[in-house]
């Protein structure tokens, strides 16, 4: 497995590790567990779901916006139709 080193509040890591350790549990594999479940999280399908094209697009990610629609009315009012009707 390969690892990685990420930056953690020291204190937060040492509670972390007493609650651990009482547990008998290695907190490595609480942090895996709660990013597996994190990125497989509902969150992220409901992200896709909640907003336009034009500002998922902001984000990286959506469907592009049309070379006709530059300022992404078009896709913002048929969002609106979409989510109210």
């Amino acid at each position: 497995m390969e690892t990685t080193t990420i930056k953690l509040d020291s204190g937060l890591v040492n509670q972390a590790l007493m609650v651990s350790r009482a547990q008998g549990v290695e907190l490595s594999n609480v942090i895996e567990n709660y990013l597996i479940a994190y990125i497989s999280s509902p969150k992220k399908e409901k992200l896709e779901e909640e907003y336009p094209d034009i500002v998922l697009s902001l984000l990286g990610q959506g469907e592009p916006l049309s070379d006709d629609d530059e300022k992404g009315t078009e896709g913002f009012f048929e969002h609106i139709i979409k989510k109210n009707s």
